[in-house]
């Protein structure tokens, strides 16, 4: 990481505003805060540079909800109207505004039952299906990446229709945008291909085998030393897995929010296509639950060896198997997978994770008559704690889990169909404040079917919906410039080795703007705020921070055309981009534009 320091400036072309200055620390590629003090100009107000607002309550919500209804051979049913849905947001009941089918057979002309039209780019259907494929590098073996990174080539292959767009990332501790959203199938299997090529660091769950080896090793040595005490001194060693690998779980789940958010400007239906051998719901699970079996606390279980208390010892000198369940607990992170999956709800995003092992071997050690490997219920307990999280993901978010399958290539397809053909209800529903989740439920009024959706939703401000369109212009060109900014290079100076001063300016069209009128000879107020987040050429993305700009137009001013936000910043030498954001507070107009620096 280098943090560099950046000066940002804005001001308004000739007297509408005078300029304002102040400090930012920026990290190109990596991250972005905004700190320091604020440069003062006479009575000027001072723009502050901030974190997103989280304290804004929105009263209704209106979303666009995707319902798969099945009958019992696994066919979508028709006919359905916005009468037969009942749906609820937060336990309150929600209002359908309209039921469109998307595909099926009424994909050239849907059906639709609403009180209201929706619009076409509210559809889902429309502009073709986004897929995500994103491989989780810690997590998967280079032999499960290549053998279904290769089936997922060939799914496409069969699958891409006219208006699809794929994408390609990864994850090695960092999100990595290998390849933006392409039709072009040839360079989505190039990219694929190297992917599949690279040889896998595979933390977690090699880590994870080790571990229970070295508590394996670490009994066998306290059986020769002819301790009375075979279970002593092993819990530190499930402690310390335990807390390493919850603490990159997180971190993957922290990747994961950031790379939905980038998605959540894209219009129509996104899905995830998830590629790892799992991850645990419970980080250090296998370990906790080995050293327990071991010193008997698994009914049916390995019995294992009596457990001899000698509580005159250090108090890790001895294994406590309850004081052990009680604290496995403390690492389960399935609130953070509750979270992540209301986020991906509110951006349109539909998680299919594929467990890449497929089917596996059932035990990671051998038997010895003194000590053993880990019995039958250890290791399905640790097989069902690498899938409970994908399952969970994809059940909260309205897609499937694909476990269990050396060969993927008929759930991609029933993956494909289920995004293709679908109803799409329009909802309107009590809101709450922002970063609440509000569960939802669909029922449908028919007897024996199956209801598949999204089951929760994460209320946004305002500023969180602008700031995810950030993160979309910048990382996929997807770009909404209805307010007509425009951006310009300003110039460069080289500072130091490879580093180099950049200019931008962002021009704002006055007109595009909502002033409140004044009094008579009095000047008029608005107020608009900028979003800004940069990219370098591995995808790699700077939190978006914001900075609300005053505007004072007056008498004799009208004439003034644009306002321009200037920002200063150091950055590596290469090719960056630049995403910019505009809301006018007071019209809530946005819009949207990126600018690509360096080359």
């Amino acid at each position: 990481m280098v943090a560099t320091r950046s000066f940002l400036r804005s001001s308004c072309t000739h007297r509408a505003v005078r300029s304002l200055a102040f400090l930012a620390v920026v990290a190109i590629g990596t991250c972005l805060t905004f700190d320091a003090s604020l440069a003062q100009d006479g009575d000027t107000p001072t723009p502050e540079i901030h974190s997103l607002d989280l304290s804004e309550a929105i009263e209704v919500v209106e979303i666009q909800l995707e319902v798969l209804v099945t009958d019992r051979r696994g066919r979508v049913v028709d006919g359905l109207s916005s009468e037969d849905f009942d749906v609820r947001i937060g336990g309150g009941e929600a209002e359908v505004l309209a039921v469109d089918r998307v595909g099926g057979p009424t994909a050239d002309s849907p059906r639709r039952s609403s009180r209201r039209t929706v619009s076409r780019s509210a559809r889902s259907g429309d502009g073709g299906l986004a897929l995500a494929v994103f491989v989780d590098q810690l997590h998967i073996s280079p032999a499960s990446s290549w053998r279904v990174l290769s089936q997922v080539v060939e799914f496409l292959k069969d699958e891409l229709r006219t208006g699809d767009r794929v994408m390609v990332a990864t994850y090695d501790g960092s999100t990595k945008v290998k390849l933006p959203f392409t039709d072009d199938l040839r360079h989505v299997k190039e990219s694929l291909v190297e992917i599949g090529q690279i040889q896998s660091r595979r933390l977690a769950v090699d880590e994870e085998v080790r571990t229970m080896q070295q508590i394996q090793e670490l009994q066998e040595m306290n059986f020769q030393g002819n301790r009375g005490q075979p279970c002593v001194n092993l819990e530190p060693v499930a402690i310390g897995y335990a807390t390493a690998a919850h603490r990159q779980t997180l971190a993957a789940i922290s990747s994961l929010e950031y790379f939905v958010d980038s998605l959540a400007g894209l219009p129509g239906r996104k899905a995830v296509l998830h590629v790892s051998d799992g991850l645990p719901l419970i980080p250090g699970r296998g370990p906790y639950e080995y050293i327990i079996e071991l010193c008997g606390g698994l009914e049916g279980a390995a019995r294992g060896v009596e457990n001899r208390f000698d509580y005159g010892t250090d108090v890790y000198d001895h294994t406590d198997i309850n004081k052990m369940r009680l604290d496995m607990m403390r690492y389960d992170t399935t609130e953070q997978w509750y979270q992540l999956a209301a986020r991906a709800n509110r951006n349109n995003v539909t998680f299919y994770p594929l467990q890449a092992s497929g089917l596996r071997d059932s035990s990671f050690g051998g038997v010895t008559t003194q000590t053993r490997g880990a019995s039958s219920v250890v290791d399905l307990g640790r097989g069902l704690n690498q899938q409970d999280s994908l399952v969970l993901l994809a059940t909260e978010t309205g897609g499937r889990a694909i476990l269990h399958q050396n060969r993927v290539g008929d759930a991609l397809g029933r993956m494909s169909g289920e995004l293709r053909d679908y109803y799409l209800l329009s909802v309107r529903g009590q809101g709450g404040r922002a970063g609440d989740v509000r569960k939802v439920s669909v029922e449908v009024d028919r007897p024996g079917v199956e209801v598949r959706h999204r089951r929760s939703l994460r209320i946004q401000s305002r500023h969180q919906q602008v700031a995810d369109r950030v993160l979309t212009t910048t990382l996929h060109v997807a770009t909404d410039n209805s307010m007509g900014l425009s951006a310009e290079f300003a110039g460069q100076e080289q500072t130091s080795g490879d580093r180099r001063s950049v200019r931008l300016k962002l021009q704002i069209p006055l007109s595009s703007l909502t002033l409140l009128p004044a009094a008579p000879d009095q000047p008029s107020q608005g107020r608009f705020t900028v979003f800004l987040a940069a990219a370098d050429l591995e995808g790699r993305t700077t939190p978006v921070r914001t900075s609300t700009v005053p505007v004072t137009v007056r008498p004799g001013d009208e004439t003034l055309e644009t306002y321009t936000f200037e920002v200063e910043m150091e950055m590596r030498d290469g090719q960056h981009v630049v995403g910019f954001g505009v809301l006018d507070e007071i019209g809530g107009e946005t819009s949207y534009l990126r600018q690509v620096v360096g080359g």
